[in-house]
């Protein structure tokens, strides 16, 4: 129904977007403190979408691709364009909650005699 898809179009409008700080903290831990010097290049402003998980990043790739004759050529560099999904601060926590309360619902409803 249309009063639906309004209802969770708003939910995916205002979803919530997380700090670049947080971003650059999470980069780090996967990738290094030489994360962009290793040519992973993330631009805070290209913010492609946020959910209920995560933030998706546009970024780019530049990596050495050795050349196809082993014996001429120097290895030349290639970009690529990437998309870099970040989780939101405390996913983990609120997910582990969410199943927690759903373990504990259907154990309360599998204990009533039906």
């Amino acid at each position: 129904p249309a009063h639906f898809c309004e209802r969770l179009s708003a939910l995916h409008d205002d979803a919530y977007v997380h700090s670049w700080d947080h971003t650059e903290q999470m980069l780090i831990e996967a990738f290094g403190t030489e994360y962009e010097k290793n040519g992973l290049v993330v631009n805070p402003d290209h913010i492609i979408g946020s959910g209920s998980a995560a933030q998706v990043y546009r970024g780019t790739l530049t990596l050495k691709e050795k050349s196809k004759n082993l014996y001429y050529g120097e290895p030349k560099n290639v970009t690529k364009d990437v998309a870099i999904k970040v989780l939101h601060p405390s996913i983990r926590l609120l997910v582990e909650r969410d199943l927690l309360l759903m373990t504990r619902v259907a154990g309360l409803i599998d204990s009533l005699p039906f």
